[in-house]
């Protein structure tokens, strides 16, 4: 923290998609060490970054979000060089940041590429202050100043299966970024989230928990009815029913299994137990939390 608070960034293997854009480093592949991304964003510290499978992002003390690496839509960011999502309707939520141009380094992307190589702006995130980000393997997520949160789809190899982990119905572009739905967000005021490859939870400010995506092993901690039968997908937020009684603190997620820290201090997984995973012993996989 503090103002020259900046972003490092090291990758053991960038032979794959997205080479060394993902780092956030331009051109320069064949990276085996730390190096610096940035120093600051538009003039501002950073405050927060996250790496997806493919892509990052970074949070600037201004409520700003930056993003590099694999875009949902390369052929869209191409045309829009200081872009990595396209711009949605969204209305000011907390204040507008001030207006802002990518890094004096930021190169532009070429229309021929697939990834974004320097930090670049998201704009249509601009009119929100943002306070977290989140990144999946391919899914992007940012709450606001007013607890609100937004998601949209990343690029990479098998991006468009992580569409049910958006925490929202089809009907937009999944790049783009919007709100999450789910009836059991009404009211709520969201603090945290955690996304795994294809499943997210989110953290409410009164230590409400709640679920989306996938739950094929069981690792949304959402139970149907008193016989536990796992729904495969929740496609909106979904109330955790495994842990209502309790208020939790923070969440992290694992690529098929969740733990959670409420604010006594204990802490509950469930989700698929491979490799010990749960760190209890039972079912393999268990949608009813333990501690």
């Amino acid at each position: 923290s503090g103002a020259g608070a900046g972003a490092t960034a090291c990758d053991p293997n960038d032979d794959d998609v997205g080479g060394a854009a993902k780092l956030g480093l331009g051109g320069i592949s064949g990276v085996r060490v730390c190096a610096l991304v940035c120093r600051s964003l538009g003039g501002f510290a950073v405050r927060a970054v996250a790496c997806g499978l493919e892509h990052s992002l970074a949070l600037d003390e201004a409520g700003r979000v930056w993003g590099w690496g694999l875009s949902h839509a390369p052929e869209q960011a191409a045309r829009r060089p200081s872009r990595l999502a396209h711009p949605s309707q969204t209305g000011s939520a907390g204040g507008r940041p001030p207006a802002s141009q990518t890094p004096s380094d930021a190169k532009p992307l070429d229309a021929k590429q697939a990834a974004i190589s320097r930090p670049t702006l998201v704009e249509a995130l601009r009119p929100l202050r943002v306070v977290a980000i989140s990144a999946g393997f391919h899914a992007s997520f940012v709450i606001d100043v007013r607890g609100r949160a937004w998601s949209w789809l990343a690029g990479g190899r098998g991006a468009a299966a992580a569409q049910d982990s958006l925490g929202r119905r089809a009907g937009r572009a999944p790049g783009e970024p919007a709100p999450l739905e789910g009836e059991a967000l009404k009211s709520v005021r969201l603090v945290q989230i955690a996304a795994g490859p294809a499943h997210a939870l989110a953290v409410g400010e009164a230590g409400e928990l709640f679920g989306f995506g996938s739950n094929a092993r069981g690792q949304l901690g959402i139970t149907a009815g008193e016989v536990e039968r796992r729904q495969l997908s929740f496609p909106t937020a979904t109330r955790v029913s495994a842990l209502i009684r309790l208020r939790v603190r923070s969440v992290s997620t694992g690529p098929a299994h969740t733990l959670a820290l409420t604010d006594t201090g204990e802490v509950w997984s469930f989700g698929d137990k491979g490799c010990g995973a749960l760190g209890h012993s039972g079912a393999r996989s268990q949608s009813q939390g333990s501690q």
